[in-house]
């Protein structure tokens, strides 16, 4: 698992954003956290997944997946990803999610 860097972060989250990133490292998530993910099947934009599903044995086998942001709750991740949404149009005038956030990823790296 990777993190984008300068990851997204929802305003509920914010508050916890350190105690939320501390605890998906060790694989102990908060009950109501939601990661948002480039999403796996191609013709997708992003992924909206609750923390938890980390916890499943693919997970521990497998490093392709990239955070680029956190949320608290399933509102929250909505909101984060219409703000997300909102950066990109205002960036590239159009809605590919996908191909800023990989633009962004490739310039700034992981962590």
């Amino acid at each position: 698992m990777k993190w984008m860097k300068d990851f997204y972060v929802g305003d509920r989250a914010l508050p916890k954003k350190n105690r939320i990133v501390r605890r998906i490292r060790w694989k102990r998530p908060l009950p109501d956290t939601c990661i948002l993910t480039i999403a796996s099947n191609p013709r997708n934009q992003i992924d909206i997944l609750r923390a938890y599903i980390l916890k499943q044995p693919y997970f521990r086998k497998h490093d392709d997946l990239v955070i680029v942001g956190i949320a608290s709750g399933y509102s929250d991740a909505l909101d984060l990803m219409m703000r997300i949404t909102d950066e990109c149009v205002r960036a590239t005038g159009t809605a590919n999610v996908r191909s800023y956030l990989e633009e962004k990823i490739r310039k700034g790296g992981t962590i």
